[in-house]
């Protein structure tokens, strides 16, 4: 009976899982939809080099799949992550059952499925909570991870739970922006135009790709009123971008001072 059981939901799972994929493909498709009709039109570009980065944000997004979600199903879970610092999965906050990812202090993880380990171009999508709002005193806030150079069973950050060896996107709540850090060194950082509370759950999704030899690092968030993706803010960029080789890994985490949750996560790998 046992046996029957765990056959059972397992099958139960692929099948919904199989819908959960279909209605992320439908999604992508749509949002690409409004990415083409928005640069046939120039919409809000006013010259050739905004032109020209979102023509290759368009060609990155066209040749985007979906290699990994986290479906909280019992067959997946942290076995798919290498984590450091101080976390735990939380059955009393997360936006899908059973479960979300809790960080405390310099915390993070990267993920180690095989289709993730390298991607020199691509996006994260996922669902986070924060455990104060914006400009609250003294709290920091949450870190997106890419072309993280750590071999699998690893991952090197430093104090802050900055990367050492790759990128991180740090949205700094207290500061109401967020920053690009390269290998622990701070790169630029943007004022936020616009953003749900971050003491509440909101979706959001950091794509990076490059656009004549620069790093373009784009952080959105999804308005589900207008049912669309939004700006967060300006894009950040990296002129002299690095850590192309040999691994391309990328992951999420923590600061420090006030913990943080992540729900539904999406990795998307350009093709």
């Amino acid at each position: 009976m046992d046996n029957w059981w765990k056959k059972y939901i397992s099958i139960a799972w692929s099948i919904l899982n199989m819908d959960l994929e279909s209605l992320k493909w439908d999604e992508h498709n749509l949002d690409l939809y409004r990415i083409e009709r928005r640069l046939e039109e120039y919409m809000g570009l006013k010259s050739e080099r905004e032109i020209k980065i979102e023509e290759d944000y368009l060609r990155v997004c066209r040749n985007l799949k979906l290699v990994f979600f986290e479906d909280n199903s019992p067959e997946r879970g942290t076995d798919d992550w290498d984590f450091t610092g101080w976390w735990t999965l939380n059955t009393s906050i997360y936006v899908s059952p059973p479960a979300s990812v809790e960080f405390g202090d310099h915390a993070g993880a990267l993920c180690k499925v095989t289709e993730t380990l390298d991607i020199p171009e691509g996006r994260l999508v996922f669902y986070v909570r924060h455990a104060d709002d914006w400009h609250d005193t003294y709290t920091t806030g949450w870190n997106i991870h890419f072309r993280v150079n750590d071999d699998v069973g690893g991952f090197s950050v430093d104090g802050s739970g900055f990367a050492v060896n790759g990128y991180t996107v740090h949205t700094w709540v207290h500061g109401y922006s967020v920053e690009l850090w390269e290998g622990g060194s701070k790169v630029t950082g943007k004022g936020i135009i616009s953003a749900p509370h971050a003491n509440q759950w909101g979706k959001y999704r950091v794509t990076f790709w490059i656009s004549e030899d620069v790093l373009i690092v784009r952080k959105e968030w999804y308005d589900g009123g207008a049912e669309e993706w939004k700006k967060m803010i300006d894009d950040l960029t990296d002129v002299s971008p690095t850590f192309e080789e040999p691994n391309n890994r990328v992951g999420i985490g923590n600061r420090y001072w006030y913990n943080s949750w992540f729900d539904d996560i999406e990795i998307w790998k350009r093709i």
